[in-house]
């Protein structure tokens, strides 16, 4: 049980403890999926009360890419402003915050085009 409490590292994250608030939809964003104050309250709390790593919700990466209303975004420039200001308090409140990216997941079309998706390599 101790190991929960002691600092952990992931790649170049240095945690304060193990504790990982897993990525979890919030319905707290602003209907053209920006940062509210309600979520950033949110996470700030959960910062505060010592949570070692924050997982924001899935976060929508096209506005095609949405799979339930009031859902984080970061596909557009317009989301920089909420996005940095989000970070930044939860910066301030000595949490870690990273992002779970994503794009409708269940809900997803069959694509006809895949390659306009980028795509993730583990090189590890």
């Amino acid at each position: 049980m101790a190991k929960l409490f002691e600092t952990t590292t992931i790649k170049t994250m240095t945690l304060h403890n193990r504790f990982v608030r897993s990525a979890t939809w919030e319905g707290t964003a602003h209907e053209d999926n920006t940062v509210s104050s309600k979520l950033i309250d949110l996470l700030v709390r959960l910062a505060r009360g010592g949570v070692g790593l924050i997982i924001t919700g899935y976060a929508t990466v096209r506005a095609d890419g949405r799979s339930v209303p009031w859902q984080l975004g970061n596909y557009s420039d317009d989301h920089l402003p909420g996005l940095t200001l989000m970070v930044e308090a939860i910066h301030k409140a000595g949490g870690i915050i990273v992002n779970q990216a994503r794009f409708k997941g269940f809900f997803k079309p069959k694509l006809k085009d895949a390659s306009k998706f980028g795509q993730i390599v583990n090189k590890t």
